[in-house]
């Protein structure tokens, strides 16, 4: 009996601390099931963040390989996530310029300078050529690097505007001034000439005069009168 006793008492026990470990699984899924739910509010927010920037996005892994792009980015850079992240193929035509318009070398691209340089830059600007458009499309790009507690590069956020608007205007704006300059030249010559003109026929008054006056004096001097 005793024997039945303790053994009941043992299987009180076992139940009670398998009730507590259910508990805390109970509880452990639970706080999963919370944290899940929160990871998901908060990428859904995230997504509706960059989804609505007019701003483009772009995340490099350390490999440079494209992990994330928001829509802007595919609408200003004109190519599709799939080929941003090299699972379609990409016109040989499309390429980055330089802001003097000559070719940009792939060392100079945004994200090869980052990884070069593990330093953040600013206000880099770059233009694109795209396949079908008859003007390059003009971006001012931002690049940050990721670092890990080792001063490792582990990712690169690469972030750009589209400032085409602004690059035409600033182009047009400097046509105007140089048409400015040059009528401001061509107005100052002929100033210039003006001036020489005035001077030549101020000196051919003034001998003129010189003249005039020393023939009035001659005559006074005929006429007795000096």
């Amino acid at each position: 009996m005793k024997n039945f006793e303790k053994t009941k008492e043992q299987l009180l026990i076992e139940n009670k601390e398998l009730k507590v470990k259910v508990a805390e699984l109970e509880q452990s899924e639970t706080e999963r099931k919370q944290a899940e739910l929160s990871l998901k509010n908060t990428e859904e927010k995230y997504n509706v963040l960059t989804d609505n920037m007019n701003v483009g996005l772009v995340l490099h892994g350390a490999d440079t390989k494209i992990l994330f792009s928001n829509p802007a980015a595919s609408r200003i850079l004109g190519l599709t996530i799939e080929q941003m992240k090299g699972k379609e193929a990409i016109d040989p035509a499309w390429s980055f310029v330089k802001e003097d318009g000559s070719p940009m070398p792939l060392e100079e691209y945004p994200v090869n300078i980052t990884i070069k340089t593990k330093k953040q830059f600013q206000d880099y600007i770059l233009g694109i050529n795209i396949p079908g458009n008859d003007d390059l499309t003009w971006v001012l790009v931002n690049a940050n690097p990721i670092l890990d507690e080792n001063g490792t590069i582990t990712y690169i956020s690469i972030t750009f505007s589209n400032i085409t608007d602004r690059k035409i205007a600033e182009e047009e704006l400097s046509k105007h001034r140089e048409h400015l300059e040059e009528l401001i030249e061509e107005r100052t010559k002929e100033l210039q000439k003006t001036n020489k003109d005035l001077d030549s026929a101020l000196k051919v008054f003034v001998g003129r005069e010189l003249t005039i006056s020393k023939l009035e004096k001659r005559i006074r001097a005929l006429e007795g009168k000096e």
